[in-house]
C-alpha cells in the first residue's frame, strides 16, 4: 500500500501533533449500532467493527503509517462504510488521511491522478496561500474550543483549501478539497490552559488574523488523534466565473489591455479545452458608423492581429466593416470553418489561412438593441465548436458586455474631456498659465509652430482637498429592485399559462410552470450577476417565444399577447418598474448634489482661485487643489486653507441636507455617506499632454492618489462596520495636525445645529498598502 504525502512546501500553518486511531470511528460506529434496527446494516456494521477490534495493534494510536499494510482487508471495509459505492459526482474524488504533514493511506484512482504527477511530485498549488493558512489556524481554534472548552455552540466548519494548475496555454483548473474532521478526537497533555476571549473572538471571525493574538493557544500541549476524510471536487467553472466577476468588478482600477488579457484567461479555464484562443472586438459607434482602431485591435483581436501582414490598414478597415455589418444582422452567434471540398479555395477560407486559423466562432455583443462588440473564439486546429461551448459563453457573454460598456463609457468621457479641453474653454482658474505659454511660444515663430516642443504646464505647492458623497449600497438597491421586477414578472407569467387549455401544449406549460418554479425559489434573497442574465434570457426570450406560439395557436388572444409584451417593454414595461424606479431616484439624487455642488464651487471660485475636477460615480466625487501658484497675484495663506475647509465642511453637509430633503419624493428610497481625505501636504500637478489632463506628480503626491483609492471601503479597525454611514460626515486623516482644523470646522456645525453634538474618533483597519489612518465622524441634523 503506498502513502501518498503533500510536499511539505504546502503545509505551512498551526502545527499540532496527530496520531493516527480508529478509536473515534470505532465510537461512531457502536452509537450507529445501538440504535440501527435493519439487520443487512447491522451485519455489515458489525463486521467492519470485528474487524478493527479483531487486530490488537489498533486499538491505541499509530505512529507508523506502514503498520498499515498489514490491515488492508480493515481499510477495504472502511472505504466501503465512508466512499459512495456509486461515485455521486464525475468531479469527485475522495481519500482518507492525517495531517501534521498531510497524508493520506487510502483514496480512489481520481484523487491520486489530480493532486499528483506520474513521478509523484505534487501537480497543485495554493491558488490563495494566506486565506488557506488563515481558514486552516480558524478551524483548528474552532475545534478545540468545541472539543476541550465545550464551547458546542460553535457549529463546526468545513476546512476547505482551494488548488489551482499551473497554466497551460492560458487554462488552469481549481480543485476545491474539504476536510472532515468527524473522526477526530482533541485531546491535553497536562492540565487544560484558562479559556481566552481573544480565542473566542478569533473563532468566531471578530479578530480577522491570528497574528493579532495577545496570547494564542498553546498548540504544542494538544494532540489530534483519528483521521480526515477529504473530498476532492473540480471547481473550475465556479472559480473561473468568480475570476469574471471580480475583475468586472474591479475593471475601474485597471488598464484596458490587461484587464481583457486577465479576461481572456479566465474564459479559457472556463471553457477547459484545449487549443482555444480567445479575442475581443470592441465596437464603437461614431459619427453614424463604426470606428476602427488599430491599435487596440492588435493587441485584443484574433482576426485583425491575424491580418496584419496580409492586408493594408485600408483593407483591415473594410474588412473590419463588412465584419460588423454581418454581425449586426444576427443576434447568434456565427461559425467559420477552414474546409473546402476539392481543394478549392473561399473567401471565408482564405480569411481564415491569413488568420492562422482553423475555426473561428464568433458571439456579438448587444447591449439596448446596440452592437457593443464581438467576442472570438478561434483555434489553429479544426476544433469543433460544439453546443456546449456556445452555452458556456453564453453564460459569459453579459460579463463581457459590462466589461465593454464600460469601457467605452470611459472612451466617451475620454473623448468629452478632450473635445472640452481642446476646443473649448480651459477653466478659468488655470486658463492665464495657458495663455502665457502660447504667447511665448507664438513669439518664436506665429506662422508655423508645429516644431515647437510643447512646454511642460505645472503648479507647484498646491494644497489638494477630496471629497465624495456616495450612495449607500448601491449595488444591493439594485439587486432589490431587479429581483422584485422579476418576481412579478415570474407571478404574471405563472397566472397566465395556467389559464391556457390545450392537451396538445399541457407537456410544454407544465415544463414552463417548473422553470418559473425554479427561479421564484432562485431570487428569493440574492441574484447573481449569471442568474441575471439566464432569468433575463427566460423571460425576454424563451418565455417571449413561447407566448407567440400561443397566440398563433390561438390559446390565448392577441390582446393578452400584446399586454404581456407591453409589460416587458425595457421603457415603460410594468416589469421594469422596480428598476425604473431605482434608477429614476439616483438621477434625481445627483442631479441634486451636482446643483449644491456646482453652486458652491462658484462661490469658492469668487474668493479664492482654484482648480476643480468632479467626477461621477454612483454619487459624485472631486478633487480641488489651490495655492499661490494658481493665483500668483493674490496673497495664499492659511487662512485661505482654513476657508476651503470650512466650505469643504458645510458643502458636503449641505449636499447630504438636500438629498434627505427629496427622499420622501423619491420612488426607490436612496440615502448618501459624506467623506473627506484630511491632507495638508502640498503636491504638484501636471497637464499631461497625453491625456489632456493634470495629474498629480512625485512618491508623495502619487501615495495621495493611492489614499483617495482606499479609503472608500475603510472599516473601522477591529470591527466589521464601514467608517461611511448614512447621515453622517467621515474626515480620514494620517496626522493628528490634519485633523485641527476640521475638528474646528465639525464643531462650528454643531453650535448651528448643522450637527447633532459628539464628534467620534476613530481608528482604521489597515488598507492596501496604507496603515495608520484615523478618521472622525459626526452625525449630521438632516432636518436642519
Amino acid at each position: 500500500m503506498e502513502i501518498l504525502t503533500i510536499d511539505s512546501t504546502f503545509q505551512k500553518g498551526p502545527i499540532i501533533r496527530f496520531n493516527l486511531s480508529f478509536e473515534p470511528y470505532l465510537r461512531a460506529l457502536e452509537a450507529y449500532l445501538d440504535k440501527c434496527l435493519i439487520k443487512e446494516h447491522r451485519l455489515f456494521f458489525e463486521s467492519i467493527r470485528d474487524a478493527i477490534k479483531d487486530h490488537p495493534g489498533l486499538k491505541h494510536p499509530i505512529s507508523d503509517l506502514k503498520q498499515l499494510s498489514e490491515i488492508k482487508d480493515v481499510l477495504d471495509l472502511l472505504e466501503l462504510n465512508l466512499f459512495p459505492l456509486f461515485p455521486r459526482d464525475t468531479e469527485i474524488e475522495d481519500a482518507i488521511g492525517i495531517l501534521s504533514p498531510i497524508r493520506f493511506f487510502s483514496y480512489s484512482d481520481g484523487f491520486k491522478q489530480i493532486l499528483f504527477n506520474p513521478d509523484d511530485t505534487f501537480r497543485l498549488e495554493p491558488f490563495d496561500i494566506e486565506t488557506t493558512l488563515e481558514e486552516n489556524y480558524r478551524m483548528t481554534y474552532r475545534e478545540i474550543l468545541r472539543k476541550c472548552y465545550g464551547l458546542t455552540e460553535l457549529e463546526p466548519r468545513e476546512a476547505l483549501t482551494i488548488f489551482q494548475t499551473r497554466a497551460t496555454g492560458g487554462i488552469r483548473a481549481y480543485y476545491r478539497m474539504s476536510i472532515n474532521k468527524q473522526f477526530v478526537d482533541i485531546k491535553v497533555d497536562g492540565e487544560l490552559p484558562p479559556l481566552q476571549q481573544e480565542w473566542i473572538d478569533y473563532a468566531t471571525d471578530i479578530l480577522t488574523v491570528h497574528r493579532c493574538l495577545e496570547h494564542p493557544i498553546p498548540l504544542e500541549q494538544f494532540r489530534m488523534e483519528g483521521f480526515f476524510i477529504f473530498t476532492l471536487k473540480d471547481v473550475t467553472e465556479e472559480e473561473a466565473l468568480h475570476s469574471l466577476r471580480e475583475i468586472v468588478a474591479n475593471m475601474h482600477t485597471q488598464d484596458e489591455v490587461y484587464a481583457f488579457e486577465r479576461m481572456k484567461h479566465a474564459t479559457l479555464s472556463y471553457l477547459g479545452q484545449e487549443g482555444l484562443e480567445v479575442g475581443m472586438v470592441p465596437v464603437v459607434s461614431l459619427n453614424r458608423g463604426y470606428a476602427y482602431d488599430d491599435r487596440i485591435f492588435q493587441k485584443t483581436s484574433l482576426v485583425f492581429r491575424g491580418l496584419q501582414n496580409g492586408y493594408t490598414a485600408a483593407a483591415r478597415e473594410k474588412l473590419f466593416n463588412e465584419f460588423i455589418a454581418s454581425a449586426g444582422e444576427k443576434f447568434q452567434h456565427s461559425v467559420y470553418r477552414n474546409i473546402c471540398a476539392d481543394g478549392e479555395t473561399s473567401d471565408e477560407s482564405e480569411m481564415l489561412n491569413r488568420m492562422g486559423l482553423q475555426t473561428l466562432a464568433v458571439f456579438p455583443v448587444w447591449h439596448q438593441k446596440k452592437l457593443m462588440g464581438l467576442i472570438e473564439v478561434g483555434s489553429q486546429n479544426m476544433v469543433v465548436i460544439k453546443g456546449n461551448l456556445v452555452r458556456k459563453m453564453e453564460k459569459v457573454l453579459p460579463l463581457f458586455r459590462e466589461f465593454i460598456v464600460y469601457q467605452q463609457n470611459h472612451f466617451k468621457e475620454l473623448m468629452e474631456s478632450f473635445i472640452k479641453e481642446r476646443y473649448t474653454a480651459i477653466q478659468p482658474s488655470v486658463a492665464w498659465k495657458f495663455n502665457d505659454i502660447a504667447w511665448h511660444a507664438l513669439q518664436r515663430n506665429r506662422h508655423d509652430f508645429s516644431d515647437i516642443a510643447t512646454p511642460t504646464i505645472s503648479f507647484e505647492n498646491l494644497y489638494p482637498f477630496y471629497a465624495a458623497v456616495d450612495i449607500r449600497n448601491s449595488s444591493q438597491e439594485r439587486s432589490t429592485a431587479v429581483r422584485t421586477d422579476f418576481l412579478n414578472q415570474l407571478h404574471y407569467l405563472s397566472h397566465l399559462l395556467k389559464n391556457v387549455n390545450g392537451n396538445e401544449i399541457k407537456d410544454e406549460i407544465i415544463e414552463l410552470l417548473l422553470q418559473i418554479r425554479y427561479w421564484q425559489s432562485q431570487i428569493t434573497d440574492s441574484l447573481t450577476i449569471e442568474q441575471e442574465a439566464d432569468l433575463t434570457q427566460f423571460l425576454e426570450t424563451d418565455s417571449l417565444q413561447f407566448i407567440g406560439r400561443l397566440k398563433e395557436g390561438s390559446y390565448i388572444s392577441e390582446e393578452e399577447a400584446l399586454d404581456y409584451a407591453g409589460r416587458i417593454a425595457t421603457e415603460t414595461g410594468i416589469f421594469y418598474r422596480a428598476r425604473n424606479s431605482y434608477e429614476e431616484s439616483l438621477q434625481r439624487i445627483n442631479a441634486t448634489l451636482k446643483i449644491v455642488l456646482d453652486e458652491a464651487e462658484d462661490r469658492l471660485q469668487e474668493s479664492i482661485p482654484h482648480y476643480l475636477e468632479k467626477f461621477k460615480t454612483d454619487g459624485w466625487e472631486y478633487n480641488l487643489y489651490s495655492g499661490k501658484s494658481i493665483a500668483p497675484w493674490q496673497t495664499y495663506d492659511t487662512d485661505a486653507i482654513f476657508k476651503i475647509q470650512n466650505w469643504q465642511v458645510r458643502m458636503m453637509v449641505d449636499m447630504a441636507i438636500a438629498a434627505h430633503r427629496i427622499k420622501g419624493e423619491l420612488p426607490h428610497q436612496l440615502s448618501t455617506t459624506q467623506l473627506i481625505l484630511a491632507h495638508m501636504h502640498p503636491v504638484n500637478i501636471n497637464f499631461r499632454i497625453d491625456e489632456k489632463r493634470f495629474d498629480v506628480e512625485g512618491a508623495y503626491s502619487i501615495r495621495y492618489e493611492v489614499i483617495k483609492k482606499r479609503i472608500d471601503k475603510a472599516r473601522i479597525l477591529n470591527s466589521e462596520e464601514r467608517l461611511t454611514q448614512p447621515g453622517t460626515i467621515a474626515i480620514v486623516y494620517a496626522h493628528n495636525r490634519e485633523a485641527v482644523a476640521y475638528r474646528a470646522q465639525l464643531q462650528e456645525l454643531i453650535k448651528e445645529g448643522r450637527l447633532l453634538p459628539d464628534i467620534s474618533f476613530l481608528e482604521l483597519e489597515k488598507m492596501q498598502g496604507i496603515t495608520g489612518m484615523k478618521a472622525m465622524r459626526a452625525t449630521i441634523n438632516l432636518n436642519f
